[in-house]
């Protein structure tokens, strides 16, 4: 069985070694492991065939799992890579854990407006998650609606974004809401001409029936707004 495993920082830049990330097959009562090279390259040779559960770990990132991959066996089973230079292909992405907390954040006449602080220099493109719910003290987990990833850019203020989505709610209703940064999820990284490797990177748990975003950072207060004011 055959793969890659890309690492990015915790704002989704591309880091240039994608060795020693821990790759666990988990399936026939056993666990098999092997390391990815700097490449991002992983083998397991002599998998037995069966049905496997890969995990995905390297100190200091979130954890990535998937599910349900079969291996035949006979011929080497290739996990999403396509070689031909005009075709696309996915790859798996793990990324850093976010150390950024959010200091301040308003939903505004569509405007999004954040401040954070850093530990590391500050990027120019922020990406945050967003939990919305109607009920005071909300936990993440009961949030009535999310929004996975949403792009920030920075400004003199702090970041900003235009609302790209549209909220569940009508006018009047008072709406309660948190961020966490996160990893612009979603993004790509282009190879040779016209060719891209989209990343897996998340995964659904079915233990909680949530989709899994590995990565995220701390979870900021509560805030507030009237729909239509």
């Amino acid at each position: 069985m055959v793969g890659y495993v890309y690492t990015f920082d915790e704002f989704s830049q591309l880091l240039d070694d994608h060795s020693k990330v821990l790759i666990s097959a988990l399936g026939n009562q056993k666990t098999y492991q092997v390391f990815s090279d700097k490449n991002g390259r992983f083998e397991f040779e002599n998998l037995p065939a069966g049905t496997y559960e890969l995990h995905f770990e390297k100190q200091g990132f979130g954890i990535l799992k998937q599910f349900g991959i079969q291996h035949l066996g006979g011929e080497p089973t290739v996990l999403g890579m396509l070689f031909g230079h005009d075709s696309n292909g996915s790859a798996f992405f793990i990324y850093e854990l976010s150390t950024t907390e959010i200091t301040l954040l308003n939903i505004e006449n569509h405007n999004i407006y954040c401040n954070c602080s850093f530990s590391k220099q500050a990027p120019e493109n922020l990406g945050i998650q967003l939990y919305f719910s109607m009920v005071d003290n909300f936990d993440i987990q009961s949030a009535q609606f999310v929004i996975p990833s949403e792009r920030l850019q920075k400004d003199s203020a702090g970041y900003v974004a235009q609302e790209s989505f549209s909220l569940p709610y009508k006018q009047g209703d008072k709406v309660y809401y948190r961020a966490c940064p996160a990893p612009l999820y979603g993004s790509a990284i282009g190879m040779f001409n016209h060719r891209f490797i989209f990343g897996i990177d998340s995964y659904f748990d079915y233990g909680i029936h949530q989709v899994v975003y590995p990565a995220l950072g701390k979870v900021s207060a509560q805030y507030s707004f009237i729909v239509g004011k």
